[in-house]
C-alpha cells in the first residue's frame, strides 16, 4: 500500500485541477511540518473553487500560527460564509480578534 503522500501526488499529476486533491496534499504537508509547501496546496485548492470553505479555513489556520492575522481574517471571512464552516471560522476569528478588543 502506498503512503497517502504518493497516492496524492500521482492522482494531482493525472487530474492537476482537482481542488480536493489540493486540499488533501495541503493537510498531509502541514503534517509533515512543511507549512509553506501545504499553504500552496490550499491556494491552489482555493483558486480551482474559491466557493468552497474547507481551503480558506486551513489558509487562516497556517496564517494564524504564523501571527499573519490581518491574512487570516481575510480567509476566515471567506470561510464564513459557508455554513458547514462558519461555526469554526468564527471561532478561531474570535480568537484572533479578542486581544486586540481588550
Amino acid at each position: 500500500i502506498k503512503p497517502d503522500v504518493t497516492l496524492f501526488a500521482s492522482a494531482l499529476r493525472v487530474c492537476p485541477a482537482g481542488a480536493k486533491l489540493h486540499q488533501q496534499m495541503g493537510l498531509i504537508r502541514l503534517n509533515q511540518q512543511r507549512t509553506e509547501d501545504g499553504r500552496q496546496h490550499f491556494l491552489r485548492a482555493a483558486d480551482i473553487y474559491p466557493e468552497w470553505c474547507e481551503p480558506q479555513w486551513h489558509l487562516a489556520r497556517v496564517y494564524a500560527a504564523t501571527a499573519r492575522v490581518p491574512t487570516a481574517v481575510t480567509h476566515l471571512r471567506r470561510c464564513a460564509r459557508d455554513v458547514w464552516c462558519a461555526g469554526d471560522c468564527l471561532s478561531l476569528l474570535h480568537q484572533l480578534l479578542s486581544p486586540q478588543l481588550n
